[in-house]
């Protein structure tokens, strides 16, 4: 639901208009990868979601997001267990766009786990 309100919120204020985003505010990072990351990128499989995919091998997928409010990276990761297997991982890491998105991260409820 917290999403639902964010994406409605945002389209009414035009915090997630296309120059707010990445390649017009915020550079993407795909162009600090080693140059065949880049290429593993599976770009058509994430048409309907706000992520721009930046890489995908065997064991991790990243995938980049920006506004007006924020600029964020979501990876996914086959993380060992400890007992011989994996278990998957996700990490979410925001950066803030100037001082809107200051105030609104500050705003945002975070979890450490």
């Amino acid at each position: 639901m917290l999403f639902a309100v964010r994406w409605k919120l945002g389209g009414l204020l035009g915090w997630d208009d296309p120059e707010t985003g990445l390649g017009s505010r915020v550079p993407s990072l795909r162009d600090r990868l080693p140059q065949d990351l880049p290429e593993t990128a599976p770009g058509s499989l994430f048409d309907d979601l706000p992520f721009t995919p930046l890489y995908l091998t065997d064991e991790e997928f990243a995938a980049e997001i920006a506004n007006r409010t924020m600029h964020g990276i979501m990876h996914l990761g086959w993380v060992p267990d400890g007992a011989g297997g994996y278990r998957g991982q996700m990490a979410v890491l925001v950066k803030p766009n100037g001082l809107l998105g200051t105030v609104y991260l500050s705003a945002t409820p975070r979890s450490g786990t």
